[in-house]
């Protein structure tokens, strides 16, 4: 009997984009700090608890598709409680200004982002790094429902760096066919390049 898993990430993407905006008004909020580093460290923020809760969740062997899901929503559900129970409100967000002098550059870097926020959604991740261990690593631990070494011929798999591999399980349980899973890493280049800039 075969099983069908929904493609979902459209809503993968959508809970990223509401955890980041949700978490980094309140560090905005909280702690008067910039735009670009509220975001940046929303997004550091999210992807430890992420990191934690999937430790945890790998104890009793619950670290699947239904686990991440709660996962993500308690996130998202705990930013916009927060936000209701400190009664947060929005502050005017205001473009940052463009310095005088040649546009080229802007232009350029608004292409090259652009451009790579559609691999990033719409490209399944098919380079050698993905397909030799992070994808078939994640793949293993969604389907294990732990976090952990497994059996195999690749010791890349088993002793890679964990957060990249547990970002790719997020982002397989919304997309099992791989659209979508490198948009936290989109997220984190974007927001790297703001706050640099």
């Amino acid at each position: 009997m075969t099983e069908t898993v929904l493609n979902l990430w459209p809503l993968g993407v959508f809970v990223q984009l509401s955890q980041l905006a949700t978490w980094g008004l309140i560090f905005r909020t909280i702690w008067r700090i910039d735009w670009t580093f509220s975001f940046v460290s929303a997004l550091t923020a999210i992807w430890l608890v992420k990191l934690t809760c999937a430790e945890f969740l790998s104890l009793p062997g619950l670290f699947h598709r239904a686990g991440v899901f709660f996962v993500d929503s308690s996130i998202l559900a705990m930013g916009l409680f927060f936000i209701a129970y400190r009664g947060v409100e929005l502050p005017r967000l205001r473009l940052p200004r463009l310095r005088p002098g040649p546009k080229l550059p802007y232009v350029f870097l608004a292409f090259l982002l652009s451009l790579v926020a559609f691999s990033a959604v719409f490209v399944p991740q098919m380079n050698w790094d993905s397909m030799t261990y992070h994808l078939p690593r994640a793949a293993m631990w969604l389907q294990e429902g732990s976090v952990g070494f497994f059996d195999t011929n690749n010791s890349r798999e088993n002793h890679a760096q964990v957060l990249p591999s547990v970002l790719y399980a997020f982002g397989l349980a919304y997309s099992p066919w791989g659209t979508a899973v490198a948009f936290p890493n989109f997220l984190a280049a974007t927001l790297i390049i703001l706050s640099i800039g």
